[in-house]
């Protein structure tokens, strides 16, 4: 099989949102696709929990975007940026260790945000890896001024 005909990789996608505004959940789906269609990934589905703070472990969408990569093994999760994921266990999941045991990947379309209040970087820091074009300008430019 050569890589024109080679299966392109399953992703699945979760927005987490503390509205329910559909413009704006519209704006972070056409996100996710845009960047699944830009890199190649087969969006399956995108998973959407509305009216939903951070810290707010009961998280239906994100049970159901687990349960849909067990069922497509390839599958990475695929999220705007951090600030959708849980800051604690979410309760919908049955465990942390099922989660990991799951998802094998987390990919973020956008880096981390600001924390809001100091607009210093979010201590959770980058949870996707360095893609194939190598570090993103913001990246390159961080490490620069770090030493």
């Amino acid at each position: 099989m050569t890589a024109a005909t080679a299966a392109s990789r399953s992703a699945v996608g979760y927005i987490c949102v503390p509205h329910a505004d559909e413009d704006r959940i519209n704006g972070l789906d056409g996100q996710l696709t845009a960047h699944a269609r830009r890199t190649g990934l087969d969006l399956v589905e995108v998973f959407v929990d509305r009216n939903t703070a951070t810290s707010d472990g009961d998280r239906p969408g994100l049970a159901l975007a687990v349960d849909t990569i067990a069922r497509h093994p390839d599958a990475l999760l695929l999220i705007p940026d951090l600030s959708h994921l849980p800051t604690g266990p979410p309760a919908g999941v049955p465990s942390d260790e099922w989660f990991t045991s799951v998802v094998h990947e987390i990919r973020t379309v956008s880096p981390a945000r600001a924390h809001p209040s100091t607009r210093a970087p979010s201590p959770r820091g980058r949870v996707d890896a360095v893609g194939p074009g190598g570090p993103s300008p913001a990246d390159r430019r961080a490490k620069a001024c770090s030493g």
